[in-house]
């Protein structure tokens, strides 16, 4: 990530992926594109969509709802606009990284 440094960075179908398979945090996910993306368009799949169930982790020990991605993406983006892409089950998020250092 380190020469990674684009001006904007598209995370479609990501987030619940990385949250469910490998167990990470949102937090930690939020953390990961701050290190790197000035702007970001990010969709969150709410845990009620149906591809979310097909991939649950009954290990999971993180909360994962949309108000925990707001309020961990919100530590290190603005939160420009929210769209509603799937009837309440996913989102499309424009944040932009709150300081300019990269």
């Amino acid at each position: 990530f380190d020469r990674v440094k684009p001006d904007i960075t598209i995370a479609l179908a990501v987030v619940h992926h990385i949250f469910q398979s490998r167990n990470i945090p949102l937090n930690y996910i939020a953390d990961i594109f701050h290190s790197f993306s000035k702007e970001l368009i990010i969709e969150f799949v709410n845990e009620e969509d149906e591809q979310f169930i097909k991939i649950q982790n009954p290990n999971n020990k993180w909360v994962y709802n949309k108000q925990s991605f707001e309020e961990a993406f919100s530590e290190y983006f603005n939160i420009h606009e929210v769209a509603e892409v799937k009837k309440g089950k996913r989102f499309l998020y424009r944040m932009t990284l709150k300081t300019a250092e990269l």
